[in-house]
């Protein structure tokens, strides 16, 4: 386990966006980064400049034997062959190296390979997007204040906690049987939240409106208020306020224009109907209505 008041000596395997963040960001906290290991060896040396190292490569034997702290930032199905390639190392004393994975959905267990070796492993997600339009800077301006979803034992935990402190983030334990169901949550608040933004931006495109248009500020100020109170308490629109014959006319403008955004408005809406019934018990006969409504077919 790298000591906890020294330089850690970072290597990152997968220099995509999410490795290099953590590589440019870790460097920025004083933390050297040893070697970087990809697929594409261009993207590797691009990492690599990145964050002024010298060692790169697209084999784990170009892994630096100083390395105490090891990020594997490769898609989730790399994951497991990444560590098994790693376990039969002959350069790294693996009983002095640490490993985390980026992972929302995998477990710690997806690095068993080198913890059967002495490795201590966790995983570390960061619950945050990143953009292919963003720069290497936007993309580590925009870690700081996040939560970092972590599993893994106690012992890992402590030095999670230290590299999530340096990154200006809040920790936060993810049960092992739960990891799947965590980052369910995370596609829900993240892809899902778009593809709801891209069904206003279909509409919008009728209106002859450039996206995001008109809508940018509300859905900025939507989310704004929703990080403040929570969903619930800032539920507002038609469902909220009970208004059966807005629903009426929203499906029939869907029925005929958009047929294959009726779907995607009825789901929402009967989730929303649930919302809006803990919210204002009063509206209970005009929301059964809408629920009806929404769940009828013609």
């Amino acid at each position: 386990m790298p000591p906890r008041k020294s330089n850690i000596k970072i290597s990152i395997v997968g220099p995509g966006k999410v490795g290099t963040t953590l590589a440019l960001a870790l460097k920025q906290r004083g933390h050297t980064v040893v070697s970087v290991v990809g697929r594409s060896k261009p993207n590797a040396r691009r990492c690599a400049g990145l964050v002024s190292c010298e060692r790169y490569g697209n084999r784990m034997s170009d892994i630096d034997p100083r390395t105490n702290l090891i990020i594997v930032a490769t898609p989730d199905s790399a994951i497991r062959s990444v560590a098994e390639e790693l376990a039969l190392s002959s350069s790294l004393d693996l009983r002095t190296v640490t490993a985390f994975h980026v992972s929302g959905v995998f477990t710690s267990d997806a690095l068993s390979p080198l913890a059967k070796r002495g490795v201590l492993c966790f995983s570390l997600h960061p619950i945050q997007t990143f953009s292919e339009t963003q720069t290497p800077a936007a993309r580590v301006a925009s870690l700081k204040g996040i939560s970092y979803g972590f599993e893994g034992n106690d012992r890992a935990q402590k030095l999670a906690r230290r590299l999530v402190k340096e990154l200006g983030g809040t920790l936060r334990v993810v049960p092992k049987e739960r990891k799947i169901l965590y980052h369910t949550a995370c596609v829900f608040a993240s892809n899902y939240l778009l593809t709801a933004i891209d069904a206003a931006e279909t509409i919008g495109k009728e209106l002859r409106w450039k996206t995001p248009g008109p809508f940018g500020p509300l859905i900025g100020q939507t989310v704004a208020n929703a990080r403040k109170r929570g969903s619930a308490d800032v539920l507002t629109g038609p469902i909220a306020r009970g208004e059966v014959e807005t629903v009426k006319a929203h499906l029939e403008q869907l029925r005929s224009r958009y047929p294959e955004l009726l779907p995607l408005y009825r789901a929402l809406g009967l989730r929303t109907v649930e919302i809006a019934e803990r919210k204002k018990p009063s509206l209970r006969k005009e929301l059964s209505l809408i629920r009806t409504i929404l769940i009828r077919r013609r």
